[in-house]
Order: C-alpha cells, then structure tokens, then sequence
C-alpha cells in the first residue's frame, strides 16, 4: 500500500496561545458512497484561520463530518478563485509526504485526545493522497515521526468546479491503531494548504492552532463523536509473526497471531492477510473466519502463498461479519526463503565462545525445508579440529552438538546441507562481555544486571546495584579523557555506554563524519577509521560496557542498513563488548532492531501534578514486550521532571513507586537491564528520585536472579475486579524460588485473583511489604489500590530484607526537611515547567521572590537560577551544577533579593557555599536589609573559608533583604552558592 520507511517532518515554529471549540460529529445513516457526502442532511463547519493567527483566512474552507459508527465521512469544500492554478503537480508515489506541495486538504484524527499520536491524511484535488501515522519524537517540542505503514482504507471522490474544488471521503473506524474504550473526545482538524493563490503557500485551519503548523494534535479541536459505541473495536493482535515455508503446494509465507477479543462479546470475525511489495501491488492474500470468544485469546495461523524475497509490507485486518474494518496491523517484513538454516544455540550471542562461558560443547538447530527424511551431514571444522554428525533421516528440526572443551581460540567453520556458519572462540579479554540465551549480560562469567542512568557524574559514591553510567556524549576531545572518566565510574563500581562516534576533535564540539545526511547512507572507510580508533581507546578497560549506537533514529530518517552494518563491524574488531540502540516507538524497534544486539526502548507516561499521564502508564510493558520479541532488552524509564504543558497540565517527576512500576513493568515484558533517563540531571530536582532511586536499584540486586530469569508464558492468570486491561503480570522462576510481579496501572482499586499455572507452597511473601498472602492450592486473591505493585515471593528471607514502608517514610521526611524552621525565604520543591514559569515572573502563591542579578547558565538557559537558593537543597558539592548558583562573569557586583510576601522580622542569614577540595569559591559579602526606601547594611562577612556561613543581626522588620558579594576566591574554581536562607517570622 506504501512506500517502506519512516518520515520525519520539522517545521520551523512560532509561538501563539489560543482557543478552540469543540465539534459534534452526529450518528447519521444512509450514505455509502464518497460521491453524495456533502449533499447529506448535516450541518456545514466554516470559518478557518490563517495558520498560527488568530485572523480568519480570505479564501475560506469547509466541511461536513458524521459517522454511521462502522464509517467516519466526510466532505470539505474548498474555495478557490483562481482555479487554473491549482497545483497537482509533479505526481509523487502513494504516501509520499511530498504531497504537502500540492494544493491540499489535510484531515486530522487523534482518537485518544492526547497528541502523543494522530493520523494524517493529505489529499489534492486531483484524488491523490498520502496517510500517515505520526509518533511523538519524545521531545516535547511538537514534532512528529510519521510512519507510512498506516493504512486508512479511505475511499476518495474529488471535483473541480468553476470556484471551488471537493473532497469527499469514507473512511472506516477499524483504520485506527486504538480507540479508547471509555468514549474519549477525539481531537481533529481539517487542514488546508492553497498554492493557487498570490501567497504561496497560504495554509489555514479550522482549528485556530497556535504556530504555522499543520502538526499540533494538541491544539486540535476536540470532536464528539455521538452515540459511537467504542467497545465495538476493541480488539487486539498480540505476537504478530511470520516466516517461510515450503509444503507440498509450494513455498508460502506463514502468519501466526492471537487475536484477543476485548468486546465484551462472542464474534465471528474474519482474519486476512495480504503480501504488497514496495510498489504497493498486492503479491498474495488469504482469508480465515474466526470464532472469537470474549477476553480469551484465538490463535490464528494462515498461509500466504508466494516465491518473494526480500522486503515487503505484511497487512493483516480483522472484519466484522457484516463487512466492516475492526482492526488493522501493518508492518515491514523480510522474506527469506532458506532451505537450510543454522542456528547456533549454545553459544547464543554473536556465534562466538568466550573465554569466560562455562561452555563444553556446541550446540546447533539445523532448520530444513528441503531435505526432509534424508540423509544430513553436519560438521564442525577449524584450528585442527574437525567431527561430523551423520542424521540418517533428517527432521524438519535438527539439533546436534559437538564436544568444545580445550580447543584452541580461532575461526572454526559449521557445516550442514552446503550453508555453513562461522563459530569464533575468543581469547580472554579483562571485563568482556557476552549474553547468555535469554540475553542476560555477563561480565567476565558473572551475571550482570545493568542498572544506572545517563549523563555521567563526578560523585565516587557506590550504592548497592548501581552499577552503570551512559556518557550520553559525543564530544570527547582525547582518549585520555575518556579513559579517565572510565576510571572514575569503575572505582564507584559502574561500568559505561558510550556513543562510539568520538571524533576526538580539539577545536570543534560538532560530529563531522556522523552527520544525520551521512547516517541515510552506507557505513564508509572514513567512520570505519574513526570508530576503530575509539574501539582502541576503549575496548580493553574494565570498565566499558558496551557501545551506544542511536538515540530514536527514527526521527532522523536514518538507514536501518547503515547500523546493520556498524554492528556487524564492531562486533568483528570488538566482539566483547554488545551494540545498543535505543527508540522511543515501536515501529522505530521494529525497523531498526537488526542493527543492534540490545534494544532500549524509552516510552514516558510523562507524569503531571493532576495524577494524569499523557501516555498509558502499562506503555512501558508494551515497549518493552515489542522490544524483547525481538532482541534482549533494556528498559529506559522515566526518572525526570519533563516540563511538558498539555490542557493547563503542568508536568513533574514521577513519583518512587510510579518509577517503580516501571522498572516493574519492564521485568514483566522479560527485560534484563534498566538505564535511567535522566535521573542524575533532570531528575535531581525530584525528592522521590533523589532519596528513592538508590533503593530501587538495591531492590532490583536483591532479586536480580529472579527479575533476569524469563517470564514464564501463560505463567498466571488473573481476573479483577472491575475488569482492568491495565493489570500487567508476570510470573519468573529461579531453581525453586518463584515470584509473581503484578502492577496496578489504574488509578483506581482493583481486587485480583491469581491462579498459578504451579504450586508455590501455602503462602507468598510481598516483598518490601512485610505481609504475606495465603494460597489455596495455587490460588489467591489481593486488593491493589491505585498505582500499586506487588513482587510475591516464596523466599520469605528476601521479601522482609528491605522495606518499601521505611523508603516511603525517608522521602516523606527528606521533603519536609527543605522546609526548615524559622527560613522564610524556602520555597521546597517545584515542578521544573514552574521553575522556568519564575523567570518570567510567574510564581506559585506564597512562594517568596528570590531573583540574581546574573547567572552563569549550566544545562538550562531559561529558568530563574535564584530558586536553586531557595529549594531546600544545601549541597557542598552539589550533584548537578545547575542547582546552585554563580553569576555572570562580567558581572561586577553580584547580588542575590529576597523579597517575602509580606513584611517580616529577620534577624539571621545562612549561606551555604559550593566548595572545591573544601575551599568556598564566596570569601566575602554583605547582608542588607530593605528600610525605610533604601538598603542599609546588616552583616558583613570577609576572608571566608567555610562551607556554611551564619550571619546573625539584629532583629529587624522589612520585606526585601539582599546579599551582595564582595569577593571570591579564583583558585576555588566552583560556582558560588548552593542555598541562602532567611530567619525570623512574618511581622505582627
């Protein structure tokens, strides 16, 4: 139906507030043509604005819309004075997002209202049109990947007449990915781009967005779609698979999946499939009628019937009885016919035995189309070794192994049926790396649960289970400084991911040869050259855990093949240390997972302060589950403030047991490590983030074997009470220890009973809980309030080794600790958004005003610096320079005011200095006071050489109090303060 690939689009922005209303889309039967849409007895919706102004546009626009609830339709009318100039031209393929240089009209669908995804649907005069899916690139900057694959299913009808020109279309509900099933108001928008006139373009809205943009979901109008019956597509398509086959008619391609039927009724549905290759021609389909039964899964297996090879576009659909779209998947797959296959299964990782794997022999799976109940000879050659297996009657699936104990290091060479493979063993290497076949990492033979964050850090502080650190930088100027940086994390006990495009350049920050142009093409000497000189630098520190490929490169239009092909390079010069790649969608996982050895999906809920989330809190689980399908996983959550502002939402940190739930999540999709982003920066302004995290990752060692083991299919079922689709479970098993991970993602209580596919003994301990649940034989039941997450044991010892209570009970305390008795000027924790919201002048009630004369920005250029004075945070050396304070350096007389809302007596100043090797970088400054119209001088403090410096005064009563700094040491070479604090109280 489309052309293969993910389109990024970037428009240059401006920002404009307004409003918009909200549009009722009424039930209306009877049409089932495009031809007919605008003649139906519904009312028209006109008035479009100039895009991103408030003035409405000269040449006007608009449509009817209604549904019949199997069809949306829809009619749009276009005026058009200058007809002869319409633009049509050049033609492009179907779905090009080219088509935007055509006069068009663009229709706009969010059905879950949050602007995290739309649909997009351009269309021209002519009856051309591209369909896409855009994805928020989890920047929160309103760009959008837009992906293809998505198939409308729109049926068009344009016209031209003398002064205008129309749109007519139908389009199915069952196009949509997912439709909420609690009757969500649907955003939407009609679009249009002119090129007719004297301005060219001239683009307008119906919804008066507030930039130049035909991209902001957000700022959408909400549709209403009336006495629409959302249950009717419920319906999910879980392990969507395929492979080729060959049987007596041939070879075939053949498709498995469960469908789940979340109706809330016994259908009959038909299940299709269709093969098209990238000219969109439809190769091969096939059709099988399904009895779906309520809330239980209907595997479905179906042959396609094709020769094909290489990549095509697979689009399975479900049909109502009566003829109606219920749900669609597409997506990208790779035909390979392979008569013979050989997979190495022990070792699993990267066909190479390490030095360091209790390994004794080679194990193969030899895969046959051809050849079936004939004679099969497999061998095993190299390094002056050579044996061979003779299978007098091959199966379909053979497995063979071949002794390996004591063989020398080298190439040695698998053989079956002509194909052959190459089997590396590796000499040893000080802290390589390998990963088992469930992907669980292993250093030098030790089982390894990567657990840490991005953005390094300078502490040497060790914690129990944090034990990695991602650079997150490409600018390194020398090796040197690279290996230093390994060796200050190793003594802290983390190991770390690096980006391996370190040009190591000296007078320029900016990558030259890993552009995002040079990235849509092919892997060349010249990066093969740069990259082994980092892999030089590297590769045999202890220290070094693996190489750091991409960062969503989906919202760069990157070619898959070019990772391919850097994975399979470094794994030739480095072959100890594994490839990651991370995204931040999963048709990004799913088109770029063959370039890595290890993904990292990166779905946020994005957290705001009215207990909302802008994403489903269970999207972790369904990241990480798409991930883990396909390659060993780790999970990146969220662990920031992200200020994102969404319907007068503010944004803010999760919580300690909301970054709980999803690590927990994560596990329960089988992943084997958690990176978070981006705990040590943005996350430090979070009391929960920086008292929690330690415990979290000291809980994650504690069950470490457990969480690593791989969840048990079908290892539990569960019911609840209400019915939830967002209770995620999964059930792990380590030698005899079990546990059960049950997350809660509603906020609301849920009453769940468990079955265990085995037994478990008479009771299961909750584990940081101190309870336990009883079993009747392998059944229990438990209450889950709001957001809960429960980690059941039958080791009673590990469950009461930590307690969740007493972390809850420190993050609570160390709160109210940034409130100290008697500080007026303490403002505590604040959202970020409200931190860059103070700049400006914009306070929450009560908070007193504390500005700087200057700041020397570090991380953040638009947020009032003078808070970090003020949040409660008193740090020598603060975890993150930016929440402390330093002025301008051509600032000639720094000052910090407080200004209090209301008068007060003060009779002392504490201020907390920023030291470097015990040496305060502030050696002399002086408090005054505001009184009587003028400042006058209450403390003075000179040749300062402590971290905290108390000034005492008389009492006295003002409203505004300043400090002014007089001198500062050069050879401290810090930033200035870290908190100042004001006593007294507020005046009588």
């Amino acid at each position: 139906m489309r052309s293969i690939g993910i389109i990024a689009f970037e428009w240059i922005v401006l920002s404009l507030a307004l409003a918009a209303a909200d549009v009722a889309v009424p039930f209306h039967k009877g049409q089932r043509e495009p031809a007919g849409i605008l003649a139906a007895d519904v009312p028209f919706h006109t008035g479009f604005f100039v895009l991103g102004k408030k003035e409405k546009c000269e040449v006007q626009t608009r449509f009817k819309i209604f549904h019949d609830g199997k069809f949306i339709y829809i009619g749009v009318e276009a005026d058009e004075p200058d007809m002869a100039k319409l633009v049509e031209t050049p033609r492009y393929p179907r779905d090009s997002n080219m088509l935007f240089r055509h006069d068009g009209i663009e229709l706009n669908f969010d059905p879950s209202g949050k602007g995290l995804t739309f649909y997009k649907i351009m269309i021209d005069p002519g009856g051309d049109y591209a369909d896409l899916k855009g994805t928020d690139d989890n920047t929160n900057s309103d760009r959008y990947i837009f992906d293809p694959a998505w198939d409308s299913h729109i049926q068009i009808a344009t016209r031209k007449n003398k002064d205008k020109w129309t749109v007519e279309a139908i389009l199915p509900f069952g196009a949509f990915d997912e439709i909420p099933a609690d009757g969500t108001a649907w955003r939407f928008n009609v679009g249009r781009t002119r090129f007719a006139g004297e301005k060219k373009p001239d683009m307008s809205s119906f919804s008066p967005v507030g930039k130049p943009s035909h991209t902001l979901p957000r700022q959408f109008i909400r549709a209403d779609f009336q006495s629409f019956r959302p249950s009717l597509y419920q319906w999910q398509m879980e392990n969507l698979e395929g492979s080729m086959k060959k049987s007596a008619d041939g070879i075939a391609y053949v498709v498995s999946a469960n469908l789940l039927n979340r109706t809330g009724q016994f259908r009959f549905v038909d299940f299709r499939v269709r093969l098209l290759d990238e000219n969109q021609t439809v190769l091969a389909e096939n059709s099988q009628r399904i009895k779906a039964q309520a809330d239980r899964l209907s595997p479905v297996t179906l042959s396609i019937p094709t020769g094909a090879s290489g990549k095509h576009l697979l689009k399975t659909e479900l049909y109502a009885s009566g003829g109606e779209l219920l749900k669609t998947v597409s997506r990208e797959v790779k035909l390979e016919y392979q008569p013979v296959k050989i997979t190495l299964t022990s070792p699993a990782y990267r066909d190479c035995v390490f030095a360091t794997m209790p390994l004794r022999r080679v194990d193969a799976l030899i895969s046959l189309e051809e050849g079936i109940g004939k004679p099969l000879i497999v061998s095993l050659t190299g390094e002056g070794y050579g044996k061979e297996i003779r299978i007098d009657r091959a199966l379909a699936e053979n497995t063979v192994s071949f002794p390996f104990e004591n063989v020398k290091d080298g190439r040695y060479v698998l053989t079956a049926g002509g194909v052959s493979k190459i089997l590396r063993k590796l000499p040893r290497m000080n802290g390589e790396v390998w990963l088992d076949k469930e992907g669980v990492v292993y250093v030098d033979g030790k089982k390894f649960l990567p657990f840490g964050w991005f953005s390094d850090t300078l502490a040497e502080k060790a914690y129990r289970g944090l034990n990695s650190t991602h650079s997150y930088g490409i600018h390194h100027r020398s090796a040197d400084s690279i290996r230093k940086m390994l060796d200050r994390n190793y003594r802290a006990g983390r190991r770390m991911v690096f980006y391996p495009y370190q040009e190591l350049l000296v007078n320029s920050s900016t990558p030259q040869d890993f552009t995002d142009k040079l990235l849509q093409g092919s892997l060349n000497d010249k990066q093969k050259n740069i990259l082994r000189k980092f892999v030089e630098a590297v590769k045999d520190h202890p220290g070094f855990l693996g190489y750091y490929l991409a960062d969503e490169p989906e919202g760069r239009n990157h070619n898959p093949q070019w990772y391919v092909q850097l994975r399979d390079y470094l794994a030739e010069i480095d072959p100890y240390h594994p490839a990651i790649l991370l995204n931040c969608g999963i048709s990004g996982i799913r088109r770029y997972y063959e370039g890595c050895d290890i993904l990292m999906p990166d779905c946020y809920p994005v957290f705001f302060t009215d207990g909302s989330t802008s994403a489903p809190r269970r999207a972790p689980y369904d990241f990480a589950s798409a991930a883990s399908a396909l390659r060993p996983t780790w999970l990146v959550p969220q662990a920031f403030d992200w200020d994102w502002s969404t319907d007068n939402k503010i944004g803010r940190a999760p919580t300690f047991d909301e970054l709980r739930n999803q690590i927990l999540l994560g596990f329960a999709a089988n992943i084997k490590g958690v990176l978070l982003y981006n705990y040590y920066s943005f996350g430090q302004l979070s009391t929960d983030l920086r008292v929690g995290t330690p415990y979290l990752a000291a809980e994650t060692d504690e069950l470490k074997d457990l969480l690593l083991a791989p969840t048990l299919k079908d290892g539990a079922t569960v019911k609840t009470s209400p019915e939830s689709s967002g209770f995620i479970t999964g059930v792990k098993q380590f030698g005899n220890e079990l546990c059960l991970i049950a997350v809660n993602t509603e906020n609301r209580t849920l009453r769940a009973e468990f079955t265990l596919k085995q037994p478990a003994g008479e009771k299961l301990y909750v584990g940081g809980g101190n309870r336990s649940v009883t079993l009747n034989g392998t059944r229990f039941t438990d209450t889950f309030t709001p957001l809960a997450a429960h980690i059941y044991l039958t080791d009673s010892a590990k469950a009461v080794s930590y307690s969740l209570e007493s972390v809850r009970k420190e993050i609570e305390s160390a709160r109210k600790a940034r409130f100290k008795p008697g500080n007026l000027a303490a403002a505590g924790e604040l959202p970020l958004l409200e931190i860059k919201r103070y700049k400006k002048g914009i306070l929450p009630k009560g908070i007193p005003v504390m500005k700087v004369s200057s700041a020397a920005p570090v991380t953040f250029r638009d947020i009032e610096y003078g808070y970090f004075l003020q949040d409660g945070i008193c740090e020598e050396s603060p975890r993150v320079p930016y929440m402390s304070w330093a002025p301008a350096p051509d600032d000639s007389k720094p000052r910090v005011e407080v200004t209090f809302p209301a008068p007060a007596e003060i009779d002392k100043v504490v201020l907390y200095c920023v030291t470097r090797e015990t040496r305060p970088a502030l050696s002399a400054g002086t408090i005054e006071v505001f009184d009587g119209g003028v400042y006058r001088e209450a403390a003075k403090f000179k040749d300062n050489s402590k971290a905290v410096v108390t000034l005492i005064f008389p009492k006295t009563k003002c409203q505004r109090v300043r400090l002014t700094v007089d001198g500062t040491d050069p050879l401290a070479r810090c930033r200035l303060l870290s908190e100042m604090e004001v006593y007294g109280r507020e005046a009588q």
